[in-house]
């Protein structure tokens, strides 16, 4: 294991954690398999994978920094501060730590462009001023009001650092995702800077210069493996929407705020469906809030919406699709804490953690979770560690009661029906989760547990499916 030197870093990016192990009972240990503990898949000749949940991680990635001394909001501290949490809970080491490497320059162009890649893929070895000037003209560098350079105010660029820092996100999330679908590993978590889902294959934004979960899918696709990316970040996945958009061996679901277009980047619209062969394999699940007489409000969402969306439309549709990897964009910026321009909503860390499990049971349990955004540094360390104990196959701790006992607020349930609209021509099982829409998750899990009692009783006896437990408990 690799320790941190944060001796080189401000201390007021960096939080320090006290440690919450006494929250995590390991259900295992006494002998009985608790109702919402994940089951091992079994690999691809049947044995039991052994290798558990892989962590990935590399100090580099600390090293892109703006060096103007104040805080933007992409920081080295998230990482830092996530790193120092999963020491001090003991998550580190009931992971398998994979080794992070740098993607090459080939891997990358299998979808950035060639100018792309040689503008942001190497640090600048240039020999003259005048080189310089050139690559610097051509990255069409805004200068920032903190005194940094950067492709827009917020996405600032380290002459020494930031190329390798990005190279070096996208190889963890390609080393992952490997390592899962090979059956080295079960699943597993990239913790990574800078973010990718906003990059374009010609255009670096919004903190990201390489696509890293696109890349890594896209490596999949050639060898004739069919990926989920499913992006919770609040932001539209615009980047990877567009990469796969006519794609049809990459089914990506983004769900995100929308206000109608009026949250950033204004894109993923639930019309927006794929194109050619890709048509039904682009879903976006498009949050906006009420339409009132004064105009449109804007949406404040959280856990029953969310799990709501997953229920509806997130599970039914993957199942279809039958993935060999389920990657997640995960972004944690969907918690309260967050300024209205980077956020807004109030889903709960430990609801990552179900909406984590709830995918575990498609897809065989081959789940590559890879950090977008996320930047109130409290519920971004929270959400991280709940993710991971998810994947780890811990208890989950239960959901507010509040939140599972009230059905989803009526602006989302219009628009989780506007995207089943949407896509129910391309994917049957749509037609058959929409009652479960307005209910509570309390109440949609016992019918969902009826219908699979039903359909477990109609299947010949023995040779049964193992079903991962559901994951709902409520405290109140």
């Amino acid at each position: 294991g690799m320790e941190i030197d944060s001796g080189n870093l401000p201390k007021t990016s960096v939080m320090v954690h006290r440690s919450l192990s006494s929250t995590s009972d390991d259900g295992a240990s006494n002998g009985r398999i608790s109702p919402n503990t994940a089951i091992s898949p079994l690999g691809q000749d049947g044995h039991v994978i052994t290798g558990g949940t892989g962590l990935v991680y590399d100090t580099m990635m600390l090293k892109h920094n703006c060096g103007c001394g104040s805080s933007h909001p992409e920081h080295p501290g998230r990482l830092q501060s996530i790193w120092a949490r999963l020491l001090e809970t003991g998550v580190v080491q009931r992971c398998t730590r994979l080794r992070a490497r740098k993607a090459s320059l080939a891997e990358l162009q299998t979808l950035h462009s060639e100018n792309h890649v040689r503008l942001y893929g190497r640090p600048n070895k240039l020999k003259t001023s005048q080189d310089k000037k050139d690559v610097a003209g051509m990255r069409a560098f805004v200068q920032i009001s903190c005194g940094g350079v950067g492709v827009d105010t917020d996405t600032y660029w380290n002459d020494q650092h930031t190329s390798n820092a990005a190279r070096m996100a996208v190889g963890s999330v390609i080393e992952l995702a490997d390592k899962i679908v090979n059956g080295e590993i079960m699943n597993g978590f990239a913790l990574i800077r800078p973010p990718g889902h906003h990059a374009l294959p010609n255009q670096a934004m919004a903190f990201c210069y390489f696509n890293n979960v696109a890349v890594a899918a896209k490596a999949l696709v050639t060898k004739n493996k069919k990926v989920v990316i499913v992006d919770w970040d609040i932001h539209h996945g615009n980047g990877t929407q567009q990469i796969f958009y006519d794609n049809p061996s990459v089914l990506f679901i983004s769900i995100h705020k929308f206000d109608n277009g009026t949250f950033f980047p204004g894109t993923g619209r639930p019309e927006e469906i794929g194109s050619g062969a890709g048509m039904g394999y682009n879903i976006n699940i498009a949050f906006s809030g009420k339409q009132t007489f004064q105009g449109p409000t804007a949406s404040s969402f959280g856990d029953a919406e969310y799990l709501a969306a997953f229920r509806s439309v997130v599970m039914p549709v993957i199942r279809d699709f039958g993935p060999d990897l389920i990657l997640v964009s995960a972004g944690f910026n969907s918690t309260s804490g967050h300024p209205s321009t980077l956020g807004g909503y109030s889903v709960t860390p430990k609801c990552y953690a179900h909406l984590t499990r709830m995918l575990m049971r498609c897809g065989n349990g081959k789940v590559a979770v890879a950090l977008e955004g996320g930047y109130e540094l409290m519920s971004l360390c929270e959400s991280a560690e709940s993710c991971i104990k998810s994947l780890l196959g811990e208890n989950l701790l239960p959901l507010d009661s509040g939140s599972v006992s009230r059905p989803p607020q009526s602006a989302a349930i219009a628009c989780i029906e506007k995207t089943i609209n949407c896509h129910k021509s391309y994917w049957s099982s749509l037609q058959q989760s929409v009652h479960l829409l307005n209910k509570s998750h309390v109440e949609a899990e016992r019918c969902d547990d009826t219908i699979t009692a039903l359909a477990c009783l109609s299947m010949s006896s023995g040779g049964g499916v193992h079903r991962i437990p559901s994951t709902t408990t409520v405290s109140s």
